[in-house]
């Protein structure tokens, strides 16, 4: 742009050509000549108005202030001169300065429709949601037409968790202003937070063809497609908001939110890395990131990210929680019930803190019974097992499917058994009843030996009765016979599959492995009602009663935990 270095020579001159610096763009251009006036006439208000609006446009809030603020001793009675000064106590992050200047605005002119507006605006940024509200009521009420006001009033009412009243703000604000890519993308995030992704996708996808270059719209849908388990849709949209905000923190914490849903934990800490390194100060991308090194069992790596977390954000539940769990998996049990406590303390309702710190204090607890168990099931290695133990351990995996069916199958017939056997005796005790009340089967007969009773005679007839229902007894003994031999197989199955879980944690050299292991057993034991002695993880008689689904389940998670593919879990 060429310079222009000729003198206009008079105030109201260097005022005009400031005015056309910043009509082209030129703020520096502007700030100097609207200086120029006010050095020759240090009362023209609207030159240091003209300034003040430069110097906040290019960030300057500071000199804004001072520009406002002279304007304000100049002409106290300025409503847009204290409205001015208001915005650039808000954009400083000031928002009580700036609303005492609003309310002055107001007070010298009760229709001032930008005044109202950027106090509702203030209170919403603030979180009073009730008096931003009250504010957006008052500016529809003055102009209905005003689309901004109710996306805004939108805003709040959704920050309140009034979803329904957000969309119908964010509809009329479409209605008003169909073009308006904002509306679109605010209305989508309202769908999102009620969880109907679909609509939230149309919408977001609205905005975009409105304003390809708008990247909240990208990192929106993106979060939609993740709510719809759509993860590589995700990582798409996450990408192109990337590429057009490269210091997009949400987004580089997002995708490393996506890659981790897929697995792919070394994806999601670089991703990670980048958000925390454009914002050292975000919580949340600490506390991913941390979330991701526990997944791959860095304990250190994952406690560390969580006392930054927890240094940054002291109130931060899940960062406690999430630091008890990594301090559980490296065996600090002490440690982990300690974090635990802070997050109860923080929150009493966490349902994930109360879950972990009873995992906790049982594997606490169940330290010295796994050491026993341990050296127990080596003696029964090297003394009565021995080669057949060998043989077992190779033949763990094949073994799921077989102890499903066999105790399932077992226990299924042993109750088909009982149903049979017990109609069966319904039946003979039916036909004795009335063959007695028929024939009058009985006669109870005394017989007189000496000077007493002798005893009874039946009638010779009754040994017809017994040999007609002796067949029926026989076969209601040998239902009950075949009953308990099922019940017998399926508590072999379920015995055998303990020996399992037995020789898995014998064989689990590496300490990692094992306290996985050691977990699962305890986990086990509080949820599904395992066998008394896998509760206690010592060295009692094993129950016969837990159920064959459960065990199932429980074989399938040890032989997760052994090929090492499993996670720490969280509540």
């Amino acid at each position: 742009m060429a310079e222009n270095n000729e003198s206009p020579g008079s105030a109201e001159a260097y005022f005009e050509r400031g005015n056309e610096c910043f009509e082209r763009g030129d703020l520096d251009g502007a700030i100097a000549d609207f200086g120029e006036a006010i050095h020759l006439q240090p009362y023209l208000a609207e030159a240091w108005y003209g300034r003040g609006v430069a110097w906040g446009i290019k960030g300057d809030y500071d000199k804004a202030i001072e520009d406002f603020s002279e304007i304000i001793r100049l002409r106290p009675d300025d409503a847009a001169a204290w409205n001015s000064r208001g915005n650039a106590w808000s954009d400083k992050g000031r928002y009580d300065r700036g609303i005492s200047d609003y309310d002055e605005a107001i007070r010298l002119q009760p229709d001032y429709v930008e005044a109202w507006h950027n106090r509702g605006i203030a209170w919403d940024i603030k979180g009073d949601y009730d008096k931003a509200i009250a504010d957006l009521n008052e500016v529809i009420h003055l102009q209905p037409d005003l689309a901004a006001a109710w996306g805004n009033r939108g805003n709040a009412w959704r920050a309140k968790g009034k979803y329904d009243k957000a969309i119908d703000d964010y509809n009329e604000a479409i209605r008003l202003q169909p073009n308006n890519e904002k509306a679109w993308n605010n209305r989508g995030i309202a769908w999102n937070d009620k969880g109907d992704y679909d609509k939230a996708i149309t919408d977001f996808g609205e905005a975009i063809r409105l304003q390809p270059g708008l990247a909240a719209a990208w990192y929106n849908r993106g979060i939609a497609w993740g709510g719809k388990d759509e993860h590589d849709k995700a990582i798409a949209d996450y990408d192109e908001a990337i590429r057009l905000r490269s210091d997009y923190t949400e987004a580089w914490n997002n995708r490393g939110s996506t890659w981790s849903e897929k697995g792919d934990y070394d994806r999601a800490i670089a991703d990670y890395d980048e958000a925390i390194r454009l914002k050292p100060d975000a919580a949340v991308a600490w506390n991913s990131r941390g979330i991701a090194w526990r997944a791959k069992r860095e304990h250190d790596k994952a406690i560390a990210d969580f006392d930054e977390v927890i240094r940054l954000r002291p109130d931060y539940v899940e960062a406690w929680n999430n630091r008890g769990i990594a301090w559980s998996g490296k065996g600090e049990h002490d440690k982990a019930i300690a974090d635990f406590d802070k997050a109860l303390r923080l929150d009493p309702n966490s349902r994930s803190a109360i879950h972990n710190r009873a995992v906790a204090s049982a594997l606490k607890a169940s330290e010295a019974g796994l050491e026993k168990l341990v050296k127990r099931i080596k003696k029964e290695y090297e003394q009565r097992l021995g080669e057949e133990l060998e043989k077992a351990v190779g033949q763990i995996t094949a073994d799921d499917k077989e102890f499903r069916d066999g105790y399932a199958e077992n226990l299924r017939l042993s109750g088909e058994y009982e149903k049979q056997s017990q109609r069966l005796l319904s039946w003979i005790g039916g036909g004795l009843l009335v063959g007695f009340m028929i024939t009058g089967s009985i006669e109870l007969v005394p017989v007189f030996e000496g000077n007493g009773w002798g005893g009874f005679r039946l009638l010779p007839w009754l040994p017809v009765v017994a040999a007609i229902s002796a067949p029926f007894f026989l076969s209601y003994w040998a239902l009950q016979k075949r009953r308990r031999e099922c019940q017998t197989l399926a508590y072999g199955f379920q015995r055998k599959a303990i020996l399992e879980e037995r020789i898995l944690l014998y064989c689990a050299t590496d300490p990692e492995l094992r306290r996985e292991l050691q977990k699962i057993y305890v986990l086990h034991w509080m949820e599904k009602g395992l066998s008394e002695e896998t509760a206690a993880i010592g060295g009692k008689k094993e129950d016969a009663g837990s159920s064959a689904s459960s065990m199932a389940e429980l074989l399938r998670e040890m032989e997760n935990a052994k090929s090492s593919a499993g996670k720490d879990g969280s509540g």
